[in-house]
């Protein structure tokens, strides 16, 4: 139904900057505005190797609640807990609340809309909180708004970092080509994405990269690309792929 139809981003070429396996989606809903995707992840993700960390995941029905603010933390703690076998589960945005059903076989509380980890923590807030227990399962480098936040208001806090975050080894000659070819956007949808994108760029290149439409998923973010010296053309209004689209296609309309 869509064959004809002319969008903002027709034969646009849009920088993929996700991780395979969480591509697909965004993608998909490029391809339909009728653009180019060009996938380049520029991350990779690595267990972190924590006897610890397992030894709490083990235990996670002890807690009063456990706190996902990834997909990848649910992929790698379904890997040492039984399904449905869980407390009261909180995750950061409808796509970790999907892969918490789906992995383990419960329903998660998502905050309402910007999905962050701010919104999170208020969310659990209104849930009350002192006195309780919880467990994070994140990423090794996760910020930490969400465990500070809840032991300020009385709760005790374990987190169990469960994988972390590296440059793609693919990343460096896979941006050469898509740099060489031409790009009209570039997308990123985490700080810590937009760091490797940086440094998987060639020094050479970052000039011609700063060049091109960024598009940021969120304020924290754009924040950490203005840091580095990049100018935010258009950021998503919620922390999802398919507002991360209407994103990218104001920035393409922008003069």
């Amino acid at each position: 139904r869509h064959v004809g139809r002319v969008t903002s981003l027709s034969g646009k070429r849009v920088l993929v900057t996700r991780s395979r396996a969480q591509a697909s989606k965004f993608s998909a809903l490029l391809a339909v505005e009728h653009a180019l995707p060009v996938e380049v992840p520029v991350l990779a993700v690595e267990p972190v190797d924590s006897p610890e960390a397992r030894v709490l995941v083990e235990r996670a029905h002890e807690f009063d609640g456990v706190v996902f603010t990834s997909q990848n933390g649910v992929k790698g703690f379904s890997e040492f807990v039984r399904y449905g076998d869980l407390p009261r589960v909180f995750a950061v945005g409808p796509s970790t609340a999907a892969a918490v059903k789906t992995s383990l076989g419960v329903a998660a509380a998502v905050p309402e809309s910007s999905y962050v980890a701010e919104s999170l923590l208020k969310l659990m807030l209104a849930d009350g909180v002192a006195g309780k227990s919880y467990l994070l399962a994140l990423a090794e480098e996760t910020r930490d708004v969400v465990q500070r936040g809840l032991e300020a208001a009385g709760a005790t806090v374990s987190v169990a970092p469960i994988y972390r975050s590296v440059c793609h080894p693919a990343a460096r000659l896979a941006l050469l080509h898509a740099l060489g070819d031409g790009l009209n956007a570039v997308t990123v949808a985490s700080s810590k994405t937009m760091e490797f994108l940086h440094r998987s760029t060639p020094p050479d290149l970052r000039r011609r990269l700063k060049r091109i439409p960024l598009v940021s998923i969120g304020p924290i973010t754009s924040a950490t690309a203005v840091a580095m010296g990049y100018e935010v053309a258009a950021e998503a209004e919620t922390a999802s792929v398919e507002s991360l689209v209407d994103a990218v296609k104001a920035a393409m309309r922008m003069p």
